[in-house]
């Protein structure tokens, strides 16, 4: 009976700092290039998460499989009691401290290094290696470095086919304090005053923006595609940690993913700041260019559907910064210091995670 409660309480922990340290990477842009404050950006990214989630109802089966452990490691490693809380408990750990942190990393890595760790002890150094590197460590490797390209090209495309970055019309409608002409002259002190600049300059207290047709759709198109990172997302990752609830009979398919998907959502709802923060401002400078937003988030958003589409699981984190990356690098800028943390993040996700799970065995194992 404990074991089942630790099962539960390992599974449902993890949904929880999955959706803390994922839910606002998908909105990040929206958030960054000024689009979105950060709290309508954020909810904007727990409802599309949540119905990404719910679909995996009919479209997850795949990844619930690979997740559960079998095909890594030997059958009777996953039928172990100790082998599925000490893989969850033991990637719930590693994203709640990278949370901690506001350093956005894999969920995915993290339970493949669980994973790894618990089927060593378990299983006394024997894991399908193979399987490791062709099925899930091949993908998670390769996803950045694609998404990096694919945003690197699609974003000079899609400034050449959108107005100049963040153009739109701005009125500021009743008592305005005064407006300077770009000379720097004085035009008037009072009254109502029309302002024509980008959209960041275009927030004045008591105006409205109007927007030119083309600018316009960006804009609906942009918001639209950060839904469906959002959505691809939690299409994505819900199966993963739901495969660590299935065995306990409580919980079939369904009550495993809408359990998983409510469990995120509340993780997205009210722990997502900081690494949405890292994610939206310090890898490179989105204000004021919502193409190359937009391009990224296409970019993501084609590849984790894909991805999700054929059960191979790659790990949003790293396509979404990828895509970033690809966005700053086609105008040649972003903050090397952040990706540097980010990226050792990234490389200390899998062994930390299988560490502590072969840690989580050894207790575990002690209270059976």
């Amino acid at each position: 009976m404990l074991m089942l409660f630790l099962v539960a309480l390992a599974g449902l922990g993890l949904a929880l700092a999955n959706g803390a340290n994922a839910n606002g990477k998908p909105v990040a842009t929206l958030i960054g290039s000024g689009v979105l404050a950060s709290r309508s950006g954020l909810a904007w990214g727990f409802w599309t998460t949540l119905a990404g989630s719910l679909f995996a109802l009919f479209w997850g089966a795949a990844l619930l499989k690979s997740f559960s452990g079998q095909g890594l490691v030997a059958a009777q490693v996953t039928a172990n009691p100790a082998f599925l809380p000490s893989v969850a408990l033991a990637a719930a750990g590693t994203v709640a401290l990278a949370t901690r942190l506001s350093l956005p990393v894999s969920t995915t890595h993290a339970l493949l290094g669980g994973l790894i760790g618990a089927g060593l002890v378990l299983g006394h150094g024997q894991v399908a290696w193979a399987m490791v590197v062709k099925k899930l460590a091949g993908p998670l490797l390769l996803s950045p470095v694609l998404a990096l390209a694919v945003t690197w090209v699609l974003t000079p495309l899609i400034r050449a086919l959108t107005p100049a970055a963040g153009a739109s019309d701005c009125a500021c409608v009743g008592v305005c304090a005064s407006v300077v002409s770009p000379e720097g002259a004085l035009l008037m002190t009072s009254g109502v005053a029309l302002q024509v600049g980008t959209y960041p300059e275009c927030k004045l207290e008591g105006g409205f923006v109007l927007m030119p047709p083309r600018a316009l759709a960006l804009r609906g198109l942009h918001i639209l595609s950060g839904g469906a990172v959002s959505f691809a997302r939690g299409l994505n990752d819900t199966p993963k940690i739901a495969a660590v609830l299935l065995p306990l009979a409580l919980f079939g398919k369904s009550g495993a993913i809408v359990s998983v998907a409510l469990a995120m959502g509340i993780g997205g709802w009210f722990l997502a700041k900081g690494v949405t923060a890292t994610m939206s401002q310090k890898i490179t400078h989105l204000e004021g260019r919502e193409p190359d937003a937009l391009a990224g988030n296409l970019a993501t958003a084609f590849l984790v559907l894909l991805a999700s589409r054929w059960g191979v699981p790659v790990s949003t984190t790293h396509v979404a910064t990828g895509a970033l990356v690809g966005a700053g690098a086609s105008r040649g800028e972003f903050q090397t210091k952040t990706l540097a943390r980010i990226l050792t993040a990234w490389v200390t996700t899998l062994p930390l995670a299988a560490a502590l799970a072969a840690v989580m065995v050894v207790v575990l194992g002690g209270i059976q």
